[in-house]
């Protein structure tokens, strides 16, 4: 089967680089870097209301940095209450941030985005720690920051499974689902974002 010029089943190589694209172009940034930018896998959300995508990883020394279309430029924007601090040590507690298991929305009607939050903890071979859910940790554009504490989940969200999530913009609510690999076992988890009064 084939979509266009290539053939399904056979994508172009590109372990190192990622392709960011608009209607218009078509660029490619490196993905390995000295000075904390996004590195390894991570997982990314638009901004339709400031036309930049947000890249959160979890090597970063702060979340989330920021691509913007207009000038092409990928900046750490240093935004302020991370809520947990950056490592590479699984003693101290590591980030898990990936496109299967984050779910980051822009919410267009918050104006904010939400992002499943997780962090392996402990000792031994990292592939036996169990990620610990720490809830959905929002981020404030406006302000430049996390909110202090992140929104805790369900019971029910806490169990091992594959994860998927989408903000609908329509109804204004987060939707994540969450199932054991090939297993008739899925809960669905809602979320609707309501801001503070200033």
């Amino acid at each position: 089967m084939t979509i266009g010029r290539r053939p399904v089943g056979n994508p172009a190589p590109c372990r190192h680089s990622g392709l960011l694209a608009n209607s218009a172009t078509i660029r490619e940034h490196p993905h390995r870097s000295a000075d904390g930018r996004p590195s390894r896998e991570g997982t990314l959300c638009y901004d339709s209301k400031r036309d930049r995508l947000y890249l959160f990883n979890g090597n970063q020394v702060s979340i989330p940095w920021a691509y913007e279309f207009k000038t092409n430029t990928l900046t750490d924007l240093q935004a302020k209450n991370q809520f947990f601090p950056a490592t590479n040590s699984f003693e101290q507690g590591k980030l898990v941030l990936s496109s299967t298991s984050s779910g980051a929305h822009y919410d267009s009607a918050a104006d904010v985005v939400v992002m499943r939050m997780r962090i392996k903890r402990g000792t031994g071979d990292p592939r036996n720690i169990r990620a610990e859910t720490l809830g959905l940790a929002i981020y404030d554009p406006v302000k430049n920051e996390w909110s202090e504490d992140p929104v805790p989940l369900p019971e029910a969200a806490q169990r091992r499974g594959a994860w998927n999530s989408f903000y609908s913009p329509e109804l204004n609510v987060h939707v994540f689902h969450i199932a054991g690999d090939s297993r008739p076992n899925g809960r669905i988890v809602l979320y609707r974002h309501k801001r503070t009064q200033e």
